[in-house]
Protein backbone atom coordinates (compact mmCIF):
# COMPACT_ATOMS: atom_id res chain seq x y z
CA UNK A 1 0.00 0.00 0.00
CA UNK A 2 1.74 3.05 -0.79
CA UNK A 3 0.82 6.17 1.64
CA UNK A 4 0.23 9.57 0.61
CA UNK A 5 2.31 11.68 2.75
CA UNK A 6 0.56 14.65 2.72
CA UNK A 7 -2.74 13.10 4.02
CA UNK A 8 -0.35 10.99 6.77
CA UNK A 9 -0.89 12.61 10.28
CA UNK A 10 2.59 14.27 11.57
CA UNK A 11 4.05 13.95 14.55
CA UNK A 12 7.09 14.95 16.67
CA UNK A 13 8.63 13.03 19.46
CA UNK A 14 10.95 14.20 22.23
CA UNK A 15 11.84 12.10 24.93
CA UNK A 16 13.72 12.66 28.02
CA UNK A 17 16.40 9.43 29.15
CA UNK A 18 18.29 8.66 32.11
CA UNK A 19 21.64 8.13 30.07
CA UNK A 20 22.97 6.60 26.66
CA UNK A 21 23.17 2.75 28.89
CA UNK A 22 19.98 2.20 30.73
CA UNK A 23 17.29 4.47 28.44
CA UNK A 24 14.72 4.47 30.81
CA UNK A 25 11.58 6.88 30.42
CA UNK A 26 12.29 10.47 32.29
CA UNK A 27 9.42 12.74 30.24
CA UNK A 28 7.79 12.10 27.01
CA UNK A 29 6.44 14.98 24.80
CA UNK A 30 4.60 14.23 21.24
CA UNK A 31 3.00 17.08 19.35
CA UNK A 32 1.40 17.63 16.02
CA UNK A 33 1.07 20.19 13.72
CA UNK A 34 -2.65 20.57 14.22
CA UNK A 35 -2.35 21.06 18.03
CA UNK A 36 -2.69 17.76 19.37
CA UNK A 37 -0.36 17.06 22.18
CA UNK A 38 1.12 13.90 24.37
CA UNK A 39 3.20 14.52 27.45
CA UNK A 40 3.96 12.06 30.55
CA UNK A 41 7.12 12.08 33.25
CA UNK A 42 7.62 8.85 35.04
CA UNK A 43 8.21 8.07 38.44
CA UNK A 44 9.74 4.47 37.34
CA UNK A 45 13.36 5.25 36.57
CA UNK A 46 16.10 5.44 39.70
CA UNK A 47 18.00 8.30 40.40
CA UNK A 48 21.10 7.23 40.56
CA UNK A 49 20.91 6.14 36.99
CA UNK A 50 20.88 9.99 35.91
CA UNK A 51 23.40 11.60 33.91
CA UNK A 52 25.19 14.54 34.34
CA UNK A 53 22.77 15.99 31.65
CA UNK A 54 19.75 14.66 33.02
CA UNK A 55 20.30 16.53 36.27
CA UNK A 56 21.85 19.89 35.64
CA UNK A 57 19.25 20.15 31.69
CA UNK A 58 16.42 18.24 32.43
CA UNK A 59 15.66 17.55 36.00
CA UNK A 60 14.91 21.19 36.58
CA UNK A 61 12.44 22.34 33.85
CA UNK A 62 9.82 18.90 35.00
CA UNK A 63 6.63 19.45 36.43
CA UNK A 64 5.67 19.23 39.83
CA UNK A 65 6.14 15.54 41.61
CA UNK A 66 2.32 14.92 41.81
CA UNK A 67 2.21 14.25 37.95
CA UNK A 68 4.41 11.45 37.64
CA UNK A 69 2.76 8.21 36.34
CA UNK A 70 4.42 4.37 36.28
CA UNK A 71 5.48 3.01 33.19
CA UNK A 72 2.33 1.06 32.80
CA UNK A 73 0.22 4.17 33.19
CA UNK A 74 1.96 6.31 30.91
CA UNK A 75 1.81 2.79 28.42
CA UNK A 76 -1.57 2.91 28.47
CA UNK A 77 -2.84 6.35 28.04
CA UNK A 78 0.14 6.41 24.84
CA UNK A 79 -1.22 3.52 23.38
CA UNK A 80 -5.30 4.90 23.63
CA UNK A 81 -3.92 8.50 22.40
CA UNK A 82 -2.19 7.17 19.33
CA UNK A 83 -5.38 4.75 18.99
CA UNK A 84 -7.18 7.74 18.97
CA UNK A 85 -6.13 9.07 15.40
CA UNK A 86 -7.46 7.77 12.11
CA UNK A 87 -5.41 6.90 9.46
CA UNK A 88 -1.53 6.65 9.12
CA UNK A 89 0.86 8.50 11.21
CA UNK A 90 4.24 9.54 10.28
CA UNK A 91 6.88 10.38 13.50
CA UNK A 92 9.48 12.69 13.64
CA UNK A 93 12.17 12.02 16.27
CA UNK A 94 15.30 13.53 16.95
CA UNK A 95 17.07 10.79 18.52
CA UNK A 96 16.55 7.19 17.86
CA UNK A 97 15.98 6.06 21.24
CA UNK A 98 12.97 8.61 21.07
CA UNK A 99 11.27 6.35 19.08
CA UNK A 100 12.31 3.32 21.00
CA UNK A 101 10.60 4.21 23.49
CA UNK A 102 7.55 5.34 21.54
CA UNK A 103 7.27 1.57 20.54
CA UNK A 104 8.64 0.62 23.91
CA UNK A 105 5.89 2.27 25.62
CA UNK A 106 2.84 1.22 23.27
CA UNK A 107 1.04 -2.08 23.47
CA UNK A 108 2.24 -4.03 19.89
CA UNK A 109 -1.91 -3.21 18.63
CA UNK A 110 -1.20 0.14 18.99
CA UNK A 111 2.41 0.41 17.90
CA UNK A 112 2.45 -2.11 15.03
CA UNK A 113 -0.44 -1.22 13.01
CA UNK A 114 -0.97 2.85 13.79
CA UNK A 115 2.07 4.34 13.46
Amino acid sequence: MRVDVNKSKKFFVDTEFTDQCTKTLISIGIASLDGNCFYAESSDYRIEQRSSFVKKYVLPRLAEAGTLETESAIGQRLSQWIASFQGRQRLAYNHSTDIELVYCYCTDQAAGQRI
